[in-house]
């Protein structure tokens, strides 16, 4: 019985360790570098008026599962301004972030019409505080041409 009741406060332990993880991806997310990993900090834990229309690359990741991001530069000149959007998991055994159901947007459709955005991918959690996030993408989602 002793056993039993250790085993399960340790579960419960770890239980609560990985849900604290989901819980603190949530929120809007600036991307401030990318090398072999992209390094995030926190911009707003609630984010109601995303997509936020400032410089910069920016995910959000929504308690209702929901996933947007977007790219933004004001002044108009920048052709890579885009959006998306899908769904997102959190994979607790492989500390993995699935993405699904990916859809793209851009303020600038004529820029998108040459190209397809893969529908999922997974991107695999490194570090995650309440300010900052570091991720690896392990299988990426971003636009792929259909010119030859």
């Amino acid at each position: 019985m002793k056993k039993l009741i250790h085993t399960l406060l340790l579960s419960s332990i770890f239980m609560n360790l990985q849900a604290q993880d989901k819980t603190n991806l949530y929120g809007e997310w600036k991307i401030t570098s990318e090398d072999s990993l992209l390094t995030l900090i926190k911009v707003k834990n609630d984010p109601q008026d995303f997509p936020r229309y400032d410089w910069g690359r920016f995910l959000c990741f929504l308690e209702n599962g929901s996933y947007q991001e977007h790219a933004s530069a004001p002044c108009g000149l920048d052709d890579n301004r885009y959006s998306y959007s899908g769904k997102w998991n959190f994979n607790v055994k492989n500390k993995t972030i699935e993405l699904a159901s990916l859809k793209a947007g851009s303020k600038r459709p004529d820029i998108y019409h040459h190209y397809t955005l893969l529908s999922s991918g997974v991107i695999q959690l490194i570090e995650v505080t309440d300010k900052k996030l570091v991720l690896k993408i392990i299988i990426p989602w971003e636009k792929i041409s259909d010119k030859n």
